[in-house]
């Protein structure tokens, strides 16, 4: 790292690079707790989609396509291929992004 300072005309006052690399490691962070938090949310979202799914399947006919299929997705989050994953990561995005919006 260098000694260079950034002078911010505006405000008035010198900043060095030790600023900015605090900034960046405050925004990584952000991303890092980001990504937790979502797949947070896909595991939920599967939680319910796996109660739901399974109640369902016990009270009314389900063609029998469908039923093998969710009945591969019957298990924990982490025991889910990445492409089972991603789909409930999908949901986990609307709910940020209705959050956002409420916002």
């Amino acid at each position: 790292m260098t000694d260079k300072k950034i002078f911010l005309v505006k405000e008035g006052y010198w900043l060095d690079e030790s600023f900015f690399d605090h900034v960046n490691e405050k925004q990584n962070d952000i991303v890092e707790l980001s990504k937790a938090l979502e797949e947070k949310i896909a595991e939920l979202e599967h939680n319910q989609w796996w109660s739901w799914s399974e109640k369902l399947s016990r009270d009314i006919e389900i063609p029998e396509l469908v039923k093998e299929r969710w009945e591969q997705c019957w298990k924990p989050y982490s025991e889910l291929t990445e492409e089972q994953k991603e789909e409930d990561r999908f949901w986990a995005r609307k709910v940020f992004q209705k959050l956002k919006e409420s916002m």
